[in-house]
């Protein structure tokens, strides 16, 4: 059963622009107590001086004590394993222990190297987003489609289990879902990245996962792989097809000028 959720302040928008109460809080206290869509209490921080002291001080603001989305159906040996590599839950210097360790991947010249494959993605959905006629929808046909199929592309995910993963992840960030199916979610995925590491491990490819075992499979456990392919995939498709969606509205709302 679903639950249904008001959206917190920090989430509400008039059509694209954040709402006249956010302006307020910034304007006078700057943090603001709200509790998030999982339920869980936060401070809302608003202005850009406070939110720099806040990310340069984890002693204080600890990423390490946000609990994940449904966590609270599973037990203590299964959160661990879950967080395991997943870096956006950990603290320096674990975090710039293994944010160093990607950061080496992401250069330059590993990018460049999937620049036509991009292009060529790119060119498959929109042929595919025009062969669909008027009225076409934009995310099923370009917005998800895109990121999704780089990701895949950047982690050897094979191109046939690319719904998959996308069901999986929308379940995961799913605040109205009931805690235990987001844990259920969590599970299946990380079951599913298990054995894309065992397959990296026993032959490591071109892709991230093979550079990750074979220039740091010294360093890294296997939960830690499990957990930095979860992050990667779900991280590296849900924010850019958002962001392609809302900028082609904005665009749409707002055309460039002639001149």
């Amino acid at each position: 059963m679903t639950r249904t959720l008001e959206s917190p302040l920090h989430m509400r928008r008039d059509g694209l622009d954040p709402v006249g109460e956010l302006a307020l809080a910034r304007d006078g206290e700057g943090v603001v107590r709200v509790e998030t869509p999982f339920g869980l209490p936060a401070y809302l921080v608003l202005r850009h001086e406070d939110v720099r002291a806040v990310l340069a001080d984890p002693a204080r603001f600890s990423s390490a004590l946000t609990p994940m989305p449904g966590a609270a159906a599973l037990d203590a040996g299964e959160r661990e394993r879950l967080r395991a590599g997943q870096l956006i839950g950990f603290d320096p210097p674990e975090h710039t222990r293994l944010r160093r360790m990607l950061t080496a991947e992401f250069t330059v010249r590993r990018m460049r190297r999937l620049e036509p494959r991009i292009e060529e993605i790119v060119r498959t959905c929109l042929d595919d987003l025009e062969r669909a006629g008027r009225p076409a929808d934009l995310v099923a046909h370009f917005a998800l489609p895109v990121p999704s199929l780089v990701i895949c592309e950047l982690l050897g995910v094979p191109y046939a289990d690319r719904a998959g993963f996308q069901e999986r992840s929308a379940r995961m960030v799913d605040a109205s879902l009931p805690p235990e199916e987001q844990a259920a979610a969590r599970r299946e995925d990380r079951d599913y990245m298990a054995g894309l590491v065992a397959r990296a491990q026993a032959d490591p490819g071109e892709d991230l996962l093979g550079m990750l075992v074979r220039e740091h499979g010294d360093d890294l456990t296997t939960d830690e792989l499990i957990g930095i392919a979860s992050l990667l995939l779900l991280a590296g498709h849900e924010t850019t097809a958002n962001m392609l969606a809302l900028g082609t509205l904005a665009l749409l709302r707002h055309p460039p000028s002639s001149r």
